[in-house]
């Protein structure tokens, strides 16, 4: 009588009608209150009914029935998951795995956890564990490949993602994922490769064709790169990344009125900052204001000193400006807009919580360019401004730039940002412009780099100067001052870049292939900044060519000193 009762719960069950079978179950839970497979058929369909609280009580029931059921804790660890406490989760699904050892999904939904979790090495252990129970399984090699992606292990992303491909040659996830670590190695052609073997697979995958379209603006193909982001919006107007990324075609170009229009669009990118304020309640619309405005600064420090520079047009359009920017930077915008001689703009610094702030309008600052860039000549307004440094009365400073001899190069080569490590070029690649004679190079790279400054002196016999007291990723105020100091700032597109170029110091960068906006397309300077000279790859992540010219470049410098 039982199993043919309990049969017909399971058929609505497995029919949709969750209604019906729970309460055909419950009543029968009255006659076989200490049921296993009953206990445990209401566990699964409360949590399907998102009752997580009485998915528990019957699934800790089946404990009490039977304590070691490798299967019961599995379950719990589904509930906890969904009811986002991870470490319980993770926790019954190890008891699942202790009680059977070749308890694959267990295996699988552990990995899946720590991923969560940002364990992502121990993950990897885990699904290695995985993989001894069941070497052929799918899903086990995606998520292994995703893992590896995440902490920048792309070769081994691509094995993980191939064998998973070899095994499922179905679905387009998978060739996704391997052409976004192709595009993260700089392998353009594989990335587009596999980029259009996942629209094969399924002609709607809008993400697809927008990431398809990245890769051509890396590799300056801007037509192809416009179709791929229309066919993205075609299949969904609602992805705005695709509108987004259509800005930078029109920025490197310079036509910023269509690229401005665009950028508005950062906000609606998975995975970047959100606004500090609501953008749709009092955001200044560019006309006089009366009152207070508020321009608060978004994304990394060198966009805080990019954007920060147009700060000084806002001064005739409202009564009393405020502008909001990361701490280190405070002191150098407060003696840059007193030396512009501007009394209605005051600056703070940038906090998280920036609710005791009062204003009547806000705005941030990355939106300022669509009001006042229209065409180059815009740039112009402020171009040319020089930030200046307080006199400093670090007579460590002092003394470290007076011992500097002959011609003073201050090197900065490595971005701290995970994502855009092809701007990064290792140390020992500078061997030919450190051996130039009658130069004193300088460390300005922020992080620890003991370990390459000591390999490149006993490689190459060169001492770059690095003075310690200075913490040069928090101290900018002395950081510009010995910048200020210096002859010639090299440097790779990072914060450096930005602050020598700002201070108007000579400064030569060198960029990539897939350089951002700020740099244009072939120009060897910059409409941004006037003292810049850019020196560029001809192919991703060759740096030779790029160090070569420099070298070239520096010596004709030297001659006219």
């Amino acid at each position: 009588m039982f199993q043919l009762e309990f049969k017909n719960c399971v058929k609505l069950f497995n029919s949709g009608n969750l209604l019906d079978s729970k309460s055909k179950a419950e009543l029968l839970l009255k006659k076989y209150p200490d049921n296993f497979e009953l206990n445990k058929f209401l566990g699964v369909l409360f949590f399907y009914c998102n009752d997580l609280t009485k998915a528990k009580i019957f699934f800790n029931k089946c404990l009490l029935i039977k304590p070691n059921s490798p299967d019961i804790y599995f379950n719990l660890g589904l509930v906890f998951k969904k009811d986002e406490q991870l470490d319980i989760s993770k926790k019954n699904y190890e008891t699942a795995i202790n009680l059977d050892k070749n308890f694959l999904n267990a295996y699988i939904n552990l990995g899946i956890i720590l991923e969560e979790q940002k364990k992502y090495v121990d993950a990897i252990k885990i699904l290695d564990l995985a993989l001894k129970q069941d070497n052929k399984n799918y899903a086990i090699y995606f998520n292994r490949g995703s893992l590896f992606q995440k902490i920048e292990k792309f070769e081994d992303s691509l094995i993980s993602f191939g064998e998973a491909v070899k095994i499922k040659n179905s679905d387009p996830e998978a060739f996704y994922n391997l052409a976004i670590t192709y595009k993260k190695m700089g392998d353009f052609n594989n990335a587009i490769t596999n980029y259009k073997k996942t629209i094969l697979l399924k002609s709607d995958h809008y993400r697809a064709y927008n990431n398809l379209g990245s890769v051509f603006i890396g590799l300056r193909k801007f037509s192809e790169a416009l179709e791929c982001f229309k066919k993205s919006l075609e299949i969904n107007r609602e992805y705005l990344e695709a509108y987004y990324n259509e800005s930078f075609i029109f920025l490197l170009q310079n036509q910023f009125v269509e690229g401005w229009k665009r950028y508005e669009y950062r906000w609606n990118v998975k995975g970047e900052a959100k606004p500090l304020y609501d953008l749709k309640n009092n955001l200044w619309d560019g006309k006089f204001l009366e009152g207070k405005l508020l321009v608060w600064s978004e994304q990394g420090i060198g966009d805080h000193i990019f954007f920060g520079r147009i700060v000084k047009t806002l001064k005739d359009c409202a009564k009393n400006i405020v502008f909001a920017v990361d701490k280190r930077l405070v002191d150098l915008f407060k003696n840059f807009f007193l030396n512009s001689g501007i009394n209605n703009i005051s600056v703070i610094e940038l906090a998280k919580d920036m609710a005791q702030i009062n204003f009547d309008k806000h705005i941030p600052a990355g939106s300022l360019p669509r009001y006042f860039i229209k065409d180059e000549n815009d740039i112009l307004k402020f171009s040319n401004d020089v930030f200046v440094t307080n006199f400093s009365n670090n007579k460590k400073l002092n003394n470290f730039i007076e011992s500097l001899k002959g011609f003073r190069i201050g090197l900065s080569w490595r971005s701290l940002n995970n994502n855009e490590q092809h701007r990064s070029i290792s140390l020992k690649n500078f061997n030919s412009i450190l051996n130039i004679n009658n130069c004193s190079f300088v460390n300005l790279q922020f992080g620890n780099v003991d370990e390459e400054l000591n390999r490149v002196q006993k490689d190459l016999g060169v001492k770059i100067y690095d003075l310690k007291e200075i913490d040069k990723m928090n101290d900018i105020n002395e950081l510009a001052t010995l910048i200020r100091n210096l002859d010639l700032i090299i440097t790779i597109q990072n914060t450096t870049a930005h602050l020598s170029l700002s201070l108007q110091k000579k400064t030569f960068i060198l960029l990539p292939t897939n350089s951002r906006w700020h740099w244009g397309i072939n120009s060897k300077t910059s409409v941004w900044y006037p003292s810049a000279q850019t020196f560029r790859q001809t192919r991703f992540n060759y740096w030779e060519d790029v160090l070569n010219n420099v070298k070239n470049e520096l010596n004709k410098l030297l001659i006219t000193q």
